[in-house]
């Protein structure tokens, strides 16, 4: 279903990363910088951008962080995360 509203768009996409993340951890996502369509990013954050445990025995964590802009084409809102965050993780894994 569309958003017809930046609002609604955020949310959507909010709600679509936590679900993801819920299975691997009960941490809050959150989203930062308002509803409306910017030239600036807005940022999803999960737990405060801290690393937090993940479920199970496992003594691993993950810490989650995306810049995204919300675009509108034929009066339809959508979030679209930046390219350029999974580009730098990946640069950064590859020269570990």
């Amino acid at each position: 279903m569309p958003a017809r509203t930046p609002a609604e768009a955020v949310q959507a996409y909010r709600a679509r990363i936590s679900r993801v993340l819920s299975c691997l951890t009960t941490a809050h996502v959150d989203v930062g910088g308002g509803y409306a369509p910017s030239a600036a990013p807005h940022a999803l954050i999960m737990a405060g951008n801290d690393a937090v445990a993940l479920r199970g025995a496992s003594r691993l964590t993950l810490a989650v962080s995306e810049h995204y802009t919300i675009t509108e084409d034929s009066d339809e809102l959508a979030v679209e995360p930046l390219r350029e965050d999974w580009e730098r993780l990946i640069h950064e894994a590859a020269a570990r």
